[in-house]
């Protein structure tokens, strides 16, 4: 005899309380236990059900566990090269500041001295045609063989 889940007693009493007589009860009851017989698991079926869920969901929490340990050792990666791309960022930024104040300094030199902020500039002089020399025609002889 299987052990349902239900309780066919259980049931017939009740059956005999709410005013069934006890051969219909009776009746009713293994009626219902050769139903739910073919149909319903038993307690140990279930229990052994749930012992197989509990088995895969170890199984996955162990997974996982295994994920969140390379995802923690690929965030240390990140972090090392965030902190080397930190690095090459500030040289790059110091490079720039340096390139930019070498700039600075070459237009400084340039500064007369004595005035500050004057910043030395060619003047182009002035030419009127009258005083331009024309140039003279030049001869060019090719040897003939």
């Amino acid at each position: 005899m299987v052990e349902l889940v239900i309780d066919t007693l259980q049931y017939a009493d009740r059956l005999e309380e709410s005013g069934v007589g006890r051969k219909q009860a009776s009746a009713m009851a293994r009626a219902l236990e050769e139903q739910l017989g073919e149909r319903m698991p038993t307690r140990a079926e279930i229990n052994e059900r749930f012992n197989l869920v509990n088995a895969r969901l170890d199984r996955m929490d162990a997974r996982f566990d295994a994920m969140d340990t390379r995802l923690d050792a690929m965030d240390t990666r990140f972090d090392a090269l965030d902190d080397k791309l930190r690095l090459v960022v500030g040289v790059i930024i110091f490079g720039f500041m340096l390139l930019t104040g070498l700039g600075l300094f070459q237009s400084f030199r340039s500064v007369s001295p004595g005035v500050a902020g004057a910043v030395e500039t060619q003047q182009p002089a002035v030419v009127s045609s009258s005083a331009m020399p024309t140039p003279e025609p030049t001869r060019t002889t090719v040897p003939t063989p």
